[in-house]
């Protein structure tokens, strides 16, 4: 008897602790905070829009006032914003924002020019018209253009390129104006252009939203994997030559964008004849081409050499000539 009125009352207990306390009810999250902030990383010509952050840490408060710390996951992670240096957080219903080491900024043509030579990476171009001679990039880089960012290159020489790239590089809302006298200059290039023997290929290369003029346009050459997004091209109409050259087995996908004027065609897809020591140049290139407006001919050079190829040209014709394939629209494309 006395065993039973010992149950009745740990029972009585229980149900009595259950109503005032919550005996055993599961403890909650309070709140978060951050305890180690993320580092901001990123590969040079990559999808610019593919932001990588890496670290950091959060420390969570419980409801029974105990606390736990644990790293970042990649799916609390919010859209993060280079541009202030901030992203949110949310962990079970709950947010925090961190912050990241911003980029560095360009506001004059002085720091412009000085980011040919930095040991920084990532650069955030303020709203405006730059002046430069040129710009030679050695290094990886990335440059990202506010809204209306004009840069002028004034001054590039014979032997050289506006705006010239040797590493990879990812760009994204910036307008390049070659505005120098000598037209026969490529506005905007990307590879090696001083070399011995064979030309090393560039792993990658993304631009987007970037308008090129003047010049020679832009020039794609040795580089394994470019992605170009809304590119418009325009160049001198009388120069002797085209608005976007490919070369030197660079694989390249273009979409969404705008390439004009060429005396010799719009596009090409350049090469050299069997007997040149010049080997690199006989590389295999690819063209894909999507949702573009061209304004005249495409046109592979010695084709039979490198075996290059261009793809997206429905409904044009195709000429084949001793060394080269030329692609011109047909009437009903016009």
């Amino acid at each position: 008897m006395k065993n039973i009125i010992k149950v009745f009352i740990v029972g009585l207990f229980c149900s009595f602790s259950l109503l005032l306390y919550g005996c055993g009810e599961e403890k909650t999250i309070t709140k978060i905070e951050v305890l180690e902030h993320p580092t901001y990383s990123y590969t040079s010509g990559g999808n610019i829009n593919d932001f990588a952050l890496s670290g950091g840490k959060i420390k969570i408060f419980y409801s029974d006032d105990t606390t736990e710390t644990k790293s970042f996951e990649k799916e609390w992670l919010g859209e993060a914003n280079y541009l202030t240096g901030k992203v949110k957080i949310t962990y079970m219903e709950q947010e925090v924002e961190a912050t990241f080491t911003q980029v560095s900024y360009v506001d004059t043509n002085e720091k412009l020019v000085a980011t040919q030579t930095s040991t920084d990476k990532i650069f955030i171009i303020k709203t405006g018209t730059y002046e430069v001679e040129y710009l030679r990039y050695d290094n990886d880089v990335i440059l990202i253009g506010e809204e209306g960012v004009i840069i002028n290159i004034t001054g590039a020489t014979s032997g050289q390129a506006g705006a010239l790239f040797q590493n990879n590089v990812s760009m994204k809302n910036i307008e390049f104006n070659s505005t120098h006298e000598d037209i026969l200059i490529n506005c905007v290039k990307i590879g090696k252009i001083e070399t011995e023997g064979d030309v090393p290929l560039i792993s990658k290369a993304y631009l987007e939203n970037i308008k090129i003029k003047g010049g020679k346009g832009l020039n794609i050459m040795a580089v394994s994997d470019a992605v170009l997004d809304n590119i418009e091209v325009d160049i001198v109409d009388t120069t002797k030559n085209v608005a976007f050259a490919v070369s030197a087995g660079s694989n390249v996908k273009l979409k969404n964008s705008k390439i004009t004027h060429g005396t010799w065609g719009s596009i090409a897809i350049f090469g050299v004849n069997e007997d040149s020591a010049q080997t690199w140049y006989k590389r295999k290139s690819t063209l894909e081409i999507s949702d573009t407006e061209i304004s005249s001919a495409v046109y592979i050079e010695y084709f039979a050499v490198n075996n290059s190829t261009v793809s997206g040209l429905t409904g044009w014709a195709m000429t084949e000539l001793t060394n080269n394939r030329v692609y011109t629209k047909n009437a009903t494309e016009e």
